[in-house]
């Protein structure tokens, strides 16, 4: 968080063996699969915290961590953000979920905020409670995935009427964007004050531990409008959000949003950037066979974007990075170790410890 010269990056490592598992396959899960029977029961496996954790812990016992890595149960709700907590509707597959247009026009979005009685706001609540009792201490419990206000806007209003409202309704927009930062704000200092009480650090979903609140701002669908536009609606929100809390990494996702990379680097209270590539990238996570669902598979080709994390570090942000074992000696000895985060998931402890001391003998 503090960007200091390190004599070494910070490293992530782990490994997890194959297993045969004897819980259904969950959204919590360390195995994943493309085939199995759990596939009948989309209930359990976004639902059911009980079984989620069982699957997790069983997974756990298959899994070792070295280095600066720990544990973290990631409190996976899909990418809904505050959506699904204010009333929108969501659909959910064994893959992901998304938001249902449900705003015919912008004066309805009053009609949603954060409701106690809301069925997914209560999920996470239950999930993240009980993840904090079953779990006890031995693990991280991190928060849900709360998504940017312009992509939950986007996907309750319809992405074809919300691109069409940037231009000409522009002002209605900024309203709603601005009422769901509040609602943002609602869940997220819910969450976070649970999480500081009870463990007395907290992490958001990318696991990175903070003794004062941290927070991952992120915009999903920024790869689809101009860095103006980016600037003029997103941007204000950003800003208001990366000043409030202490410790905070950008979640830049995918080529089409480095379009805006000058402007996220321009926020000066943030403290990182976590570089995702995008599936089938250059060091992109993996997109076909058993790993594509894993968000630790990703393939070699991180040198490829080696100009753009220098601009990064050039401009005093740490960086966050899923490292393919292959890519990280050479990594490190081109941007250094000040400031760098590698989570880096191998095959088996031979080549966990070969990759450390390839990363070591760089430094």
């Amino acid at each position: 968080w503090e960007g200091e010269d390190l004599e070494v990056p910070v490293m992530f490592v782990r490994t997890t063996e194959d297993y045969t598992s004897h819980f259904p396959i969950t959204r919590s899960s360390m195995k994943f699969t493309t085939d199995s029977y759990h596939k009948k029961d989309l209930e359990t496996y976004w639902f059911d915290f009980e079984t989620r954790l069982e699957s997790f812990k069983e997974g756990l016992n298959h899994t070792k961590y070295y280095e600066d890595a720990y544990p973290f149960f990631f409190v996976d709700m899909g990418p809904i953000g505050p959506a699904g907590c204010m009333g929108a509707d969501i659909d959910h597959d064994f893959q992901s979920s998304w938001i249902q247009p449900c705003l015919d026009d912008y004066e309805s979005i009053y009609n949603f905020s954060i409701d106690t009685n809301n069925f997914y706001w209560s999920k996470i609540l239950q999930g993240v409670k009980l993840a904090l009792e079953k779990l006890d201490g031995d693990c991280v419990v991190t928060m849900p995935d709360i998504i940017g206000s312009m992509t939950v806007l986007a996907g309750m209003r319809g992405h074809n009427k919300f691109f069409k409202d940037l231009i000409k309704r522009p002002d209605e927009v900024k309203e709603a964007l601005r009422h769901i930062e509040d609602q943002i704000i609602i869940m997220y200092e819910k969450l976070s004050d649970i999480l500081l009480e009870k463990q007395g650090y907290m992490a958001f979903w990318n696991g990175i531990i903070s003794k004062k609140p941290t927070y991952t701002p992120q915009n999903d669908i920024s790869v689809t409008i101009s860095p103006q536009r980016f600037r003029e609606f997103d941007i204000p929100g950003k800003e208001k959000l990366i000043r409030k809390y202490a410790h905070t990494v950008y979640h830049l996702d995918g080529p089409g949003s480095l379009k805006h990379l000058d402007h996220i680097l321009n926020l000066e209270k943030l403290n990182a950037v976590q570089w995702i590539p995008g599936a089938g990238q250059p060091g992109g996570h993996i997109t076909t066979g058993e790993d594509a669902q894993n968000e630790y598979e990703v393939d070699t080709g991180m040198m490829h974007w080696i100009d753009q994390l220098k601009k990064i570090k050039s401009h005093g942000k740490s960086i966050e990075l899923f490292l393919n074992p292959k890519d990280a000696g050479q990594l490190v000895k081109e941007l250094g170790p000040k400031g760098l985060l590698l989570k880096i998931k191998c095959k088996n402890d031979k080549e966990a410890k070969k990759t450390i001391e390839e990363i070591k003998k760089v430094c």
